[in-house]
C-alpha cells in the first residue's frame, strides 16, 4: 500500500501515476488497482493506493521493496484531462511501510 498526505486545490484527486528515483538514478513508474482519498475544505488530503505495482509500459511488476531504502520522491503525474491550474503536494509518502518523504 501506499500513503499520500498533502494539498490539492480542488476536491477530487486526478493522480495517474507516482515517479520514485532510485539511488541508481532508475525512474520507478507506480500505478495503483484501486484509489481510496479523502480531502477536507482546506484542501489537505490523505489518500491510500491500494496493490501497487511498477508500470514498464507493458506489464505490471512488483514494487522492489529492498530498493526503496534510499528511493526518493521524483513526481506525480496528473490526468491528461486535468484542469490546467491543478496541482497536488506531497508533503508525506509511505510506500510498502517505507517512509519516502
Amino acid at each position: 500500500m501506499i500513503v499520500f498526505k498533502g494539498i490539492t486545490n480542488y476536491p477530487y484527486m486526478m493522480v495517474n501515476l507516482l515517479r520514485l528515483k532510485l539511488p541508481d538514478q532508475t525512474i520507478l513508474d507506480i500505478d495503483r488497482e484501486t484509489t481510496e482519498y479523502s480531502i477536507d475544505e482546506n484542501g489537505s488530503f490523505y489518500m491510500e493506493w491500494h496493490r501497487p505495482y511498477v508500470w514498464d509500459g507493458e506489464d505490471m511488476l512488483p514494487i522492489p521493496t529492498d530498493s526503496l531504502e534510499d528511493a526518493s520522491f521524483f513526481e506525480l503525474e496528473v490526468e491528461d484531462d486535468a484542469d490546467e491550474d491543478y496541482y497536488v503536494t506531497v508533503k508525506h509518502l509511505i510506500v510498502n511501510d517505507i517512509t519516502i518523504l
